[in-house]
């Protein structure tokens, strides 16, 4: 296998954490949800939409510069993932620019049932992509700033299936089986980047469309623990793990967050195998 990011530390410092930036990028795409159940649904009627359509404008009028605040303080946190953070932000801007521009012409436009279908559609297609984005915003936050446990390695695979973030579009989630590991261990983390990082390991295998489930491979000693996933057969345990949607930031994302946490990221040749591997590592208490 080959190493995509090498191992680092960043010491989580939560003063540093832009809890009102955070707040309202999350409460910008909570009024977006709203408007595409109000879309949706066969009551509301035109005039109730034209009038509403003008505070929707205004309430995600303020998702860019939430956003950059947010990227600059993680840049800060994280230096070494600039390019990476960069990536996520050319992914999330022209979505913005394209939401703002749609609300703004739905203002001045009759709300007959052809532009309400064609504004619902637009609206579902860019609140799932900036939620997406902004569920990876939310593991670089966790696994910069976010507080470090021990967490029982088994018990966080368990765990994944209610990994999925409040606002994401629930996806079904994904049937692996689990090997491993022959004796408790526990990991360093934060418990919600590290839910992240499987469930989103485990989501990039299985959408490679390839017919075995995803398998979840666990070897643990004392100087290392190595999850690793791939859709090779297995006579493991079965689990559920919270399926995610994978953009094209996401793995770009997931070797930043691996890195803060002291951990990397591994791929096989083939790009067919996904691990995170951590030497935060002990024996556990169970």
């Amino acid at each position: 296998m080959v190493d995509s990011t090498p191992p680092t530390s960043s010491k989580p410092d939560s003063t540093a954490w832009p809890a009102g930036a955070l707040g309202a990028l999350r409460d910008g795409l909570a009024v977006l949800r709203n408007f595409d159940q109000l879309l949706r649904s066969i009551r509301v009627g035109p005039k109730a939409l034209t009038k509403v359509i003008p505070d929707v404008h205004t309430s995600c009028g303020g998702l860019r510069s939430a956003t950059r605040t947010i990227l600059d303080e993680i840049e800060l946190a994280l230096p070494e993932g600039s390019g990476t953070i960069g990536f996520l932000w050319r992914f999330m801007s022209p979505r913005v620019d394209e939401l703002e521009q749609e609300l703004a012409q739905a203002v001045h436009r009759q709300m007959n049932a052809k532009h309400r279908l064609a504004l619902q559609r637009s609206v579902v297609g860019l609140a799932a992509d900036l939620d997406t984005a902004r569920a990876l915003i939310d593991l670089l936050a966790n696994s910069a700033w976010g507080p470090r446990v021990w967490l029982n390695i088994d018990e966080l695979i368990h765990q994944s299936a209610q990994a999925v973030e409040p606002g994401l579009q629930r996806l079904p989630p994904v049937l692996a089986t689990l090997v491993g590991p022959p004796q408790a261990a526990e990991l360093l983390v934060n418990t919600h980047a590290a839910l992240a990082l499987v469930a989103l390991v485990v989501s990039k295998v299985a959408s490679l469309g390839q017919q075995a489930h995803p398998n979840i491979v666990i070897e643990a000693d004392t100087n290392a623990c190595r999850i690793r996933v791939d859709a090779s057969p297995s006579l493991g345990r079965e689990v559920l793990v919270a399926r995610r949607r994978i953009v094209g930031p996401t793995m770009a994302c997931v070797s930043l967050a691996a890195s803060a946490l002291g951990a990397r990221i591994e791929y096989a040749e083939d790009v067919t195998a996904v691990g995170l591997v951590s030497s935060h590592v002990r024996a556990g208490t169970s």
